[in-house]
């Protein structure tokens, strides 16, 4: 399963940061006025009066970035007896999004779909959207779901990274995002101040059209259907008739699912627990 998860990696490159570069450190914290999932705007002047500004750009789609939700949320309540402000900003396009590029999620990144993810997750911190102009995710320059600035009282940047060195909890050995504001706090240099970070690419819009090529090639394939058999068809019925859904579904899933060759280029994943919930541990 790991081995799935490495194909989501990534390994952001010079040209990419030349395109949307990265906040330089030292920089002042961009404004932003966006809309929450708790139906509120948010605005940086609301956290003002805060010592540090925890910014982490994260989103409902990718897998890595699913991995940390839980992660955000502890860095929120460790440090929210300290003043510290926890924002997490969603910077993708939806209608960048490939199809492919939703198999770990049964929803994607739009503003409504955020409040079913935060619901269901019972997300607390504030959740922004900026995927309808993306002005703030370009101030920013996030590379990736999730980055992180940390920035300090006088809201200049601090730290901007990845929040710990690896995306498995079993496996973290440094937490750069929790030192920098443990130096902030403390009133210390802040010890390492930029880290290359990992997860699915900032969807901007300008990969719109590589998204409506891929449907286009995607409209492109045939889709194959086998007729099933009157056994096959007459154990479903059994199933049904004995009210017993999980098998039922189990028996939908083993007759159907090797009959589809082809379902736009992308089999429907019928084994969710929930709104927003990844079937790879997200």
């Amino acid at each position: 399963m790991w081995k799935v998860f490495a194909f989501f990696i990534l390994a952001i490159t010079a040209s990419a940061q030349q395109t949307h570069p990265i906040l330089a450190l030292g920089s002042p914290a961009p404004n932003f006025e966006l809309p929450g999932v708790d139906g509120a705007i948010h605005k940086l002047a609301d956290y003002s009066s805060r010592p540090v500004l925890v910014v982490v750009f994260t989103c409902n789609h990718c897998p890595i970035a699913q991995m940390y939700e839980r992660r955000i949320a502890e860095l929120a309540d460790d440090y929210k007896d300290r003043g510290v402000a926890v924002v997490a900003i969603q910077p993708n396009d939806p209608t960048a999004i490939r199809i492919d590029e939703l198999d770990s999620s049964d929803i994607s990144d739009s503003l409504e779909e955020m409040k079913i993810r935060a619901q269901y997750k019972h997300l607390t911190y504030p959740y922004l959207y900026d995927g309808e102009t993306q002005s703030v995710t370009e101030a920013y320059g996030p590379q990736a779901t999730p980055h992180v600035f940390v920035f300090d009282r006088d809201r200049r940047l601090r730290y901007e990274g990845r929040m710990d060195n690896s995306y498995r909890t079993e496996l973290v050995k440094t937490r750069e995002a929790r030192d920098a504001i443990d130096a902030l706090l403390g009133h210390r240099e802040v010890p390492v101040k930029h880290t290359g970070v990992f997860g699915c690419s900032t969807k901007w819009k300008e990969k719109q059209t590589a998204r409506l090529e891929a449907l286009r090639k995607i409209e492109s394939q045939p889709v194959h259907l086998d007729m099933a058999s009157a056994a096959e068809l007459k154990a479903l019925r059994e199933s049904h008739r004995q009210n017993l859904a999980g098998e039922f579904l189990g028996n939908m899933v083993r007759i159907m699912s090797p009959r589809i060759s082809r379902f736009r280029g992308h089999v429907p994943n019928v084994w969710r627990a929930g709104p927003g919930v990844s079937d790879r541990g997200g």
